[in-house]
C-alpha cells in the first residue's frame, strides 16, 4: 500500500496487553520512506523470548495518519520460536595463512 502520511502503530502482546517501550519490548513505529512505505518493528528481549510459548500471537494495530475517519486495521502476527543445533568445526591453521571457519546449523 502507498503511504504518504505517518500511520499510528500499536502492538499487543500474547496476553492482549498494549506494548509500550521499556522492559521486555521496544516498538519502533518507523517513518514513511521514499517508496511511500512505513515499516514498524517490535523487538523482544531475550529474557521475554525464553518465557513465550513456541508459537505466540502478537497484534499490530494500524491507524491511518491520512484518512483519520478510517477504521483501525488489526493484524495478528504469530511468532514461532525455532531451536537449532549448532556444530562448530574447527581445524588447525598454519601461521600467516587464511583461516576458514564453518558453522553447521541443523
Amino acid at each position: 500500500a502507498v503511504v504518504s502520511t505517518q500511520s499510528g502503530i500499536t502492538a499487543g502482546d500474547p496476553d492482549g496487553t498494549t506494548i509500550t517501550n521499556g522492559g521486555y519490548y521496544t516498538v519502533d513505529e518507523g517513518t514513511v520512506d521514499g517508496s511511500e512505505e512505513q515499516t514498524s518493528t517490535l523487538t523482544i528481549d531475550t529474557t521475554k523470548l525464553a518465557d513465550l510459548d513456541t508459537a505466540s500471537n502478537f497484534t499490530c494495530e494500524v491507524t491511518s495518519g491520512e484518512f483519520t475517519d478510517s477504521a483501525t486495521s488489526t493484524n495478528i502476527m504469530t511468532l514461532t520460536k525455532l531451536e537449532f543445533d549448532v556444530e562448530s568445526n574447527s581445524k588447525e591453521v598454519e601461521y600467516n595463512t587464511t583461516a576458514v571457519i564453518s558453522c553447521v546449523v541443523s
